[in-house]
């Protein structure tokens, strides 16, 4: 099996805001986790538009398949929680959008190593 992300690289928190339910008008309502050693890498890009510059900024949430941990709102463990497209990733005070999602296997056995989360 392959070694785990070193958890001296996993060193963000996050709050991972999962879509379960709509209420009556049509808002999503949300299950917030709490995620801890997870990394979020940011790539900030400028692209020209019609009208000028315009920001492209993305992000990508590391999970890791065995050393990130996940609790629910009042603190307790729950099990590796990913989120699906259109949730939503609080990261330093900002909501971020899940645009996609990468599992990355391991080689030997076939096991999730990590998940890839795009998010803007």
């Amino acid at each position: 099996m392959m070694k785990p992300i070193k958890k001296k690289l996993l060193v963000h928190s996050v709050v991972l805001k999962v879509k379960t339910d709509e209420d009556r008008d049509r808002n999503a309502v949300f299950t917030e986790y709490n995620a801890q050693f997870v990394r979020v890498v940011p790539y900030l890009a400028v692209t020209r538009g019609d009208v000028g510059a315009v920001k492209a900024d993305t992000m990508t949430l590391f999970v890791d398949a065995e050393l990130s941990e996940f609790t629910d709102a009042e603190g307790v463990p729950v099990e590796t929680v990913v989120p699906n497209e259109g949730d939503v990733i609080l990261w330093n005070e900002k909501d971020f959008t899940v645009k996609n999602i990468t599992p990355c296997y391991t080689q030997s056995d076939g096991a999730v190593h990590h998940w890839e989360i795009g998010m803007a």
